[in-house]
């Protein structure tokens, strides 16, 4: 998980969450307010969300499409 403005408390359980959910597939974190995941295999575009749901939509979206990164 990266990020260069990752606050305290509830944001940072929900990238953690996320970081748990799909960690091994997409570098996870957020950056000026908005999430971002990248597919760990450096394929793909960045997928973004403006709140963790989102995000994880996002994410559920191209696993559904591309399949495991790498894979």
């Amino acid at each position: 998980m990266t990020g260069d403005d990752i606050a305290r408390g509830p944001v940072r359980d929900c990238l953690n969450a996320l970081d748990l959910a799909w960690g091994n597939a997409y570098d996870i974190g957020m950056s000026d307010g908005m999430y971002y995941a990248r597919r760990a295999d450096g394929t793909g575009d960045a997928l973004t969300g403006e709140s963790p749901e989102g995000l994880n939509s996002a994410i559920r979206a191209d696993w559904e499409r591309k399949g495991k990164p790498g894979a």
